[in-house]
């Protein structure tokens, strides 16, 4: 388990996202798949 703290801004942007992606998702499991799918992006700049 990690915590972690997000700035007001960032929580709503991830909490947005979770809206347009899937209704009822908690901010936890939004922020696991944010990362998931950034970790696998392939070709992206870093």
């Amino acid at each position: 388990m990690v915590g972690a703290r997000f700035p007001p801004e960032l929580a709503a942007r991830v909490d947005a996202w979770a809206r347009k992606t899937d209704v009822g998702i908690r901010r936890a499991d939004a922020t696991r798949r944010l990362m998931k799918n950034g970790l696998e992006a392939k070709g992206k700049a870093r």
